[in-house]
């Protein structure tokens, strides 16, 4: 999918002809970004206008379905629709850049599909972290969860004080056991 949406059915990244590695870095920096919006806009606008599904040459086992067009088309299709009519649809255009905000600012947002609900609430959390094979506790860190779909994001001061806090000397509060289980399929 991020081939080609770099490609002539996106962003067209073969056409700037660059060379240098400088610019190259820079434009391939932005061009990562506007994949993740383009791809959270997707997926919200999947929620609420499902991407039509077209029908396949028959197979064996009769006929099959894709969607029309990947979550980073529907995602890119509704930027730019928000952005060149953003007079006409304004809470559209609105709720586009609150997804963008949401790309830069959330740590998991790269992993997870955004949920495009305004409303959260902070609560302190538990998180376990695996760092070089030892698992390590951080208990209290304050987060935003979503009060749609219960999504935890972490302020970058948060990150940064966890960050901190595992990979220095700092002495830990308390230690515990844990049972650690592996998933085998």
């Amino acid at each position: 999918m991020l081939f080609e949406a770099l490609k002539s059915r996106g962003f067209n990244f073969e056409e700037t002809r660059l060379r240098e590695a400088e610019r190259l870095e820079t434009l391939c920096g932005v061009l990562a970004i506007a994949f993740c919006w383009a791809y959270h806009v997707g997926v919200w606008r999947h929620r609420s206008k499902p991407i039509a599904l077209k029908a396949c040459p028959r197979l064996e086992r009769g006929t099959h379905q894709r969607a029309a067009k990947s979550l980073f088309r529907h995602g890119f299709d509704g930027i730019r629709q928000a952005v060149f009519n953003a007079v006409d649809k304004w809470e559209q255009f609105e709720q586009v850049l609150n997804l963008l905000w949401k790309v830069l600012t959330s740590p998991k947002a790269i992993l997870q599909p955004l949920c495009p609900a305004e409303e959260s609430r902070e609560e302190r959390v538990d998180e376990v972290f695996c760092i070089d094979g030892q698992y390590i506790l951080v208990g209290g860190i304050p987060a935003a969860i979503c009060a749609r779909c219960g999504e935890q994001a972490f302020s970058r001061e948060a990150v940064e004080k966890i960050r901190s806090m595992v990979h220095s000397e700092a002495k830990a509060a308390k230690s515990v056991s844990m049972q650690v289980f592996d998933f085998v399929s």
